[in-house]
Order: structure tokens, then C-alpha cells, then sequence
């Protein structure tokens, strides 16, 4: 399932990535592109609900989960309609972007991100709302 996942999300068919990330039990909505190169946790598929009209950016990342020394962490992980998520950038788990808001590329989310804001850096912050 993960070997099958990573290959197909490494190829430029958005199609494709979508309607396996569907079958493996994510929700998915309308007009949603998942770039090239993108990379998502192939663990927990069904904990991502992505809403309409979302940009998942080169080489981005959503996680579902993380070890740390004393706790495993898992989270559902939301982008809301319209949001933009940028290249190279981390989602991690338990996140949810809001509707219309924007993530630079290369930040590091590890908080909720408003409606209508742009956040960057690492960690990210939000820069304008």
C-alpha cells in the first residue's frame, strides 16, 4: 500500500493520485491538485479530508503521524477549500488550514492556521491575515 502510494503520488498524473488517495480511504474534494513529487504519509491515508479548490505544492508533505521519545502522536489532517499549500512544505499531523489560506513554501506547520491568513517559516507563523 505505502510502496504503491509514493509511486503513484512521484508521477505527474494529478488523476491518478487523487483517485488512489480516494480508494485508500481519504476524503477528497473537487478541483484538487496534487503536484508532482508530493508526499503523503502512507500510513494513514483515511486521516485526510482535503476540501475543494486546493494546491498541494511540489514536493510538499502531510503527516499523520510522529514518534517522539515518549509518545506516538496521530491527527487528521484538514485543508480547507481554496487554501494553497506551498512547495516543500511540512503539514503535520492534527493540522487543519483554513479556507483561502496560504502556506509558503518550505514551512513548517505544526498549529492551525486561520481562514484567509498566510503563514510561513519554521515553525510557521502566521505572517498576514
Amino acid at each position: 500500500k505505502a510502496t504503491l502510494l509514493n509511486l503513484v503520488l512521484a508521477l505527474p498524473f494529478n488523476g491518478l493520485s487523487v483517485w488512489s488517495l480516494r480508494k485508500m480511504g481519504a476524503t477528497i474534494g473537487r478541483n484538487v491538485y496534487i503536484s508532482a513529487g508530493a508526499w503523503i504519509d502512507p500510513m494513514f491515508p483515511d486521516l485526510l479530508t482535503i476540501e475543494d479548490n486546493v494546491l498541494l505544492g511540489v514536493g510538499a508533505r502531510i503527516a499523520f503521524h510522529e514518534f517522539r521519545a515518549t509518545e506516538f502522536i496521530a491527527g487528521r489532517v484538514t485543508l480547507g477549500k481554496g487554501s494553497l499549500i506551498g512547495g516543500f512544505s511540512l503539514i503535520g499531523p492534527g493540522v487543519r488550514v483554513g479556507e483561502g489560506a496560504t502556506i509558503a513554501g518550505g514551512a513548517v506547520v505544526a498549529r492551525d492556521v486561520p481562514p484567509s491568513s498566510i503563514a510561513g517559516g519554521n515553525p510557521a507563523r502566521v505572517v498576514s491575515s
